[in-house]
């Protein structure tokens, strides 16, 4: 799996990284999020859903309700599993049908549910960098996708 790096500068630019991966991106897809709290998820997450055709002033963190859905068209399930503890728990709760092949799915702290998804999932890791607006970025495409550094 092609692992691409990117440095971001600033909220505007983080955002517009995910908005080129959000337009990558088919149905099915299962973007896995990883980064301390405000790194800069739920801001990539808002780019993707533009990406997507999505309103990205719709998009919220949803760690207090686990899961938003955003449609206009396209369907995007936005996750956060911070609070779970288990695969169990996520199985249990419902997530896993949130998987669908009519959707993308965006999994905010997947630890719980990493073992369970597919080598297929793109993989997006997301650092603070030197200064308070920098990220540093990394993305593991899956092979085949049309996603890569060239027009960043």
């Amino acid at each position: 799996m092609p692992r691409f790096f990117f440095t971001t500068a600033s909220e505007k630019e983080t955002q517009a990284l995910g908005e080129k991966l959000g337009a990558a991106l088919q149905d099915g897809a299962v973007v896995l999020l990883d980064g301390e709290i405000g790194a800069g998820k739920t801001c990539f997450t808002r780019g993707l859903a533009k990406g997507l055709g999505l309103d990205p002033d719709d998009v919220a963190s949803p760690t207090f309700t686990l899961v938003h859905e955003h449609r206009n068209g396209r369907r995007l399930y936005h996750m956060d599993l911070y609070r779970l503890s288990s695969a169990r728990e996520a199985e249990e709760g419902g997530l896993m049908e949130y998987f669908a092949e009519d959707a993308v799915a965006v999994v905010e702290w997947p630890a719980p549910i990493a073992g369970m998804i597919g080598p297929g999932a793109v993989r997006v890791g997301i650092a603070v960098g030197v200064t308070d607006d920098e990220r540093k970025i990394t993305m593991d495409i899956p092979e085949g996708m049309a996603f890569g550094p060239e027009g960043i």
